[in-house]
């Protein structure tokens, strides 16, 4: 059997590839003044990358969309 690579972002990937533990972990360990801004049930992964231009040459593993109180969208 070969050697995984970059076990933990395997890890990472499937984790948080759930929905159900991307709200948990949203809603248990970010700050609350963030957390109770967030509407739970509008958080949707969305498919690619986003690269920020501080950031050049890196990207996204996951990327999820939720919108906030005022209907806004807010990506994490």
């Amino acid at each position: 059997m070969g050697e995984i690579n970059n076990p933990h972002d395997a890890f990472f990937k499937y984790a948080f590839g759930d929905k159900e533990i991307t709200k948990d972990f949203i809603k248990y360990y970010l700050p609350k003044q963030v957390s109770k801004e967030l509407d739970l049930e509008t958080l949707k992964e969305e498919k690619g990358s986003y690269i920020d231009e501080q950031l050049k040459g890196l990207y996204s593993d996951l990327l999820f969309k939720i919108k906030d109180k005022d209907k806004k969208d807010n990506y994490i």
